[in-house]
């Protein structure tokens, strides 16, 4: 007499057999379509769909594998949830990558950071607010919501507040003058601090202030600015050593401007036109004059002409060396010496197509332009003849420049794997170190940080 429950496990037992026989038959050859699915994938670039359709399909068939050959059922699901977990994992890492260590920190509390921002000794001032660069902490703060950097060195910042100056070290956020005031930084020689200062209800001032005790060491009537650009142009950044500023008279209709030394705010030339562009390079003041449009190199010291030659586009020169560049474009790259006055035609990099981008508040002393390499995007300096690869960019232009410290700012698009192309940004340093991309659309940079959608990131060597 058969035992009771017996032609069940047979049952049972014939189920069990025929689901290890089936089991290579059906996952194996889910594996192999899905391994192909995502060959064919990232071989002929047919994006993300395609390439999860084949790793949905691998990760189904070794889920099916590990199921129809491990007898327990609870070791069934177990390692049928780890098969699926690492299929999912592996496929997801092979297209966005591992996840970066680089510290981040939100831009949204800290207030933007722009070229009013710099960087010092592992913080960055903005506002009157000095973070710690790789975390965003507050270090320390001064002069309410309305305070500005006036001037950031090693050794001291100077922050413009609603009614004054101040003075901060800036290690330990210890005030050490103030001064009644109030303004923006124009231009420093590490001895006096040249302030465009406008008394409530009164005309615009040049005031230069002792860096050492925040007196006035002299006055003088009009608008301090570093250059002229169809008028008198501010370049948002806080002072930048120069031993000469242009100052325009608030009367003056003419567009003359004079050209003053910081030390004592004396004239060195009163004759500047302010119509068209001029602007102070070291000891040179390069101004653009006469109906044949004429680049001028004229001594600051005393005014004198030392030389004089023809340009297509005056008001494109970039730098803020004794080297300055005129890019138009193209191969057409032209370096001027300030010294001499002498023009020199650059030919492009061996492997650089053509000038893709570029952007004319750069005033660093080193120049880089966004250049074609045909498979790829490049930053090129015409003066050194240094080419620097923009890694894994698709598509890249120049989005922000910082026009003090020379940090660009390049925005474009990678792509993956799969043939998928994703929105970046990239930083590139005055040396011309370039960083690897991040995630964002809206790219800015001041000093070595990168602000890509309002996260920032460290990107300084």
């Amino acid at each position: 007499m058969p035992l009771p429950g017996r032609p069940d496990a047979a049952r049972y037992g014939d189920a069990v057999t025929r689901s290890r026989r089936s089991g290579p038959a059906l996952g194996a050859p889910l594996v192999l379509v899905g391994l192909a699915l995502v060959a064919a994938t990232t071989g002929w670039d047919w994006g993300r769909i395609p390439y999860a359709g084949g790793a949905a399909l691998a990760a189904v068939g070794l889920v099916w594998l590990v199921a129809t050959s491990v007898r327990p059922v609870l070791w069934r699901v177990l390692l049928g949830v780890a098969a699926l977990s690492a299929g999912v994992v592996v496929a997801v890492l092979a297209v966005v990558g591992l996840p970066s260590d680089r510290p981040t920190w939100d831009d949204a509390d800290a207030g933007a950071l722009d070229d009013r921002s710099a960087t010092t000794g592992g913080l960055v001032v903005t506002g009157g607010t000095a973070r710690d660069v790789e975390t965003g902490e507050e270090a320390w703060s001064h002069g309410g919501p309305d305070a500005e950097p006036l001037l950031v060195t090693a050794d001291l910042v100077v922050l413009g507040t609603a009614d004054g100056s101040l003075a901060v070290d800036p290690g330990s956020g210890r005030e050490l003058w103030s001064a009644p005031v109030a303004g923006r930084g124009i231009a420093h020689d590490d001895v006096t601090l040249v302030v465009a200062s406008t008394p409530s209800g009164g005309a615009t001032e040049a005031v230069g202030l002792s860096l050492a005790t925040g007196e006035v060491e002299w006055r003088r009537r009009g608008r301090p600015v570093m250059e002229c650009d169809l008028g008198p142009a501010d370049r948002f950044t806080p002072a930048r050593e120069q031993a000469h500023v242009l100052v325009v008279p608030d009367e003056e209709r003419s567009g003359r401007a004079g050209l003053l030394r910081v030390s004592d705010g004396a004239v060195t030339a009163a004759d500047v036109d302010c119509l068209v562009a001029a602007r102070v390079v070291g000891d040179v003041l390069v101004e653009v004059t006469g109906r044949d449009v004429r680049l001028v190199g004229r001594s600051a010291g005393d005014g004198r002409r030392l030389w004089a030659v023809p340009v297509a586009e005056p008001s494109g020169l970039l730098g803020g060396g004794p080297t300055l560049v005129a890019a138009g474009g193209g191969d057409d790259v032209t370096t001027i010496d300030t010294t001499t006055g002498r023009l020199s035609k650059v030919p492009l990099p061996t492997g650089v197509q053509r000038v893709l981008a570029t952007t004319e508040v750069l005033r660093s002393d080193r120049v880089w332009l966004l250049v074609d390499r045909g498979d790829r995007a490049a930053v090129w300096d015409p003066i050194s003849g240094k080419v620097a690869d923009v890694p894994d960019a698709v598509t890249a232009t120049v989005a922000d420049a910082d026009v003090g410290s020379g940090w660009l700012a390049l925005s474009g698009t990678t792509r993956d794997l799969t043939g998928a192309e994703s929105d970046r940004c990239w930083a590139v340093s005055p040396e011309g170190w370039v960083s690897d991309p991040v995630p964002g659309s809206d790219c800015r940079v001041a000093g070595g940080l990168l602000v890509a959608d309002d996260e920032v990131h460290p990107v300084g060597e």
